[in-house]
């Protein structure tokens, strides 16, 4: 009796995913698509109404990277498939409809999003833009890389300059020093000349 259950119970979580009005999107190479979001539909995971569309997205690519435009609030939730399950992933949220960057592991060549605006916003035949493009860890870490390494060029340019106008100061200020000490010495020199003199012309 109890295995029935577990059965039903399985049976309608699989219902409520096959169930699920998905948009096919095939992405093997970077790709702009425009979509109306003319349906309301349940969110998969937190259950909450909205209009928009669930994605079916088949790749080549091991990640994508999806950013989406509208006129309105917008969200975009992932979605993963793992076995029997899935795993729903933080929903991100825009008030000004502008999302960008959300990466998608699509390691077994697909990926699964829901995009859409609030339920309170009425459609107006307005269309939601998709930027769909391939994710490259190792691009990111070139791109970083070249960051840090321009940082660091920076920072020794910076360094050098900085040592550079230390030694120049000290020697300037080295050499300030040995004519005010030459002017000095000069002075009490001629002060001594001019005494010398007088003392001179005294006893004559």
């Amino acid at each position: 009796m109890i295995l029935l259950i577990l059965l039903i119970i399985v049976k309608n979580i699989n219902a409520d995913w096959d169930d699920i009005n998905w948009t096919q999107i095939e992405v093997n190479e970077d790709k702009s698509i425009e979509l109306l979001l003319n349906e309301k539909s349940s969110d998969y995971c937190t259950k909450t109404e909205g209009i928009g569309r669930y994605l079916n997205i088949s790749t080549k690519y091991n990640n994508i990277k999806i950013s989406i435009s509208y006129s309105e609030s917008s969200f975009i939730h992932v979605f993963e498939e793992r076995g029997d399950t899935h795993i729903c992933y933080e929903q991100k949220y825009s008030e000004k409809g502008i999302i960008k960057g959300i990466i998608i592991n699509t390691k077994k060549g697909y990926g699964y999003v829901r995009i859409g605006t609030e339920q309170s916003n009425k459609t107006k035949e307005e269309r939601m833009k998709i930027n769909i493009m391939e994710y490259s860890y190792f691009n990111e870490i070139v791109f970083i890389t070249l960051l840090y390494s321009i940082a660091l060029l920076l920072l020794l340019i910076v360094t050098f300059i900085l040592i550079g106008f230390y030694f120049y100061s000290n020697r300037k200020f080295k050499r300030n020093q040995d004519c005010q000490q030459l002017e000095e010495q000069t002075v009490v020199y001629q002060h001594s000349s001019l005494e010398n003199s007088e003392g001179i012309n005294s006893t004559i």
